[in-house]
């Protein structure tokens, strides 16, 4: 569906685009719910954080602008967030082949969400925006994987999921 909410030809229907993810995140937040005497842990690499790092960079809006759509207090909450990004240009290189991209994943796009993806992660973990503290019970975790491959992306997740166990 947000594929067809975000267009390309310059139409940006902001609300809608935020009204799904917040839709995607209801939907996880209930599922985590119903799995909660199952699991000892919920460690999220996108969640509700994805939506705060796309939403400044699509639509140029605040965090307050999206925390008033999100509601993140209905929400179930993550033990831990792990924030990957790369260099822009290491990122196009990496899915432009790949066709179940997201529509919104192209080169300029990717200029502007890398610096909002730190400033998201430095943001929460300083206590810098009061819309993002419902996210700061939460371990954190900012892996720069421009000059790593996959297995080694994966090996440092893990050792940072390992010290959470």
């Amino acid at each position: 569906m947000l594929n067809h909410a975000i267009s390309q030809s310059g139409y940006k229907d902001w609300y809608t685009e935020q009204l799904l993810f917040s839709f995607m995140d209801g939907v996880l937040s209930n599922y985590m719910i119903q799995l909660d005497e199952k699991c000892d842990y919920f460690i999220c690499q996108r969640g509700p954080i994805d939506q705060y790092a796309h939403g400044i960079t699509r639509s140029e809006k605040s965090y307050t602008e999206i925390y008033n759509i999100q509601r993140p207090e209905r929400l179930a909450k993550f033990d831990a967030y792990i924030h990957m990004n790369c260099e822009p240009k290491v990122a196009w290189e990496r899915i432009c082949k790949d066709e179940g991209k997201d529509r919104y994943e192209y080169p300029e796009y990717f200029e502007k969400q890398v610096p909002n993806t730190k400033a998201l992660y430095d943001n929460i973990v300083n206590g810098n925006q009061h819309e993002l503290e419902f996210l700061r019970k939460s371990k954190h975790y900012y892996i720069d994987t421009t000059k790593m491959e996959t297995d080694e992306v994966m090996k440092t997740a893990i050792s940072f999921i390992n010290t959470i166990l």
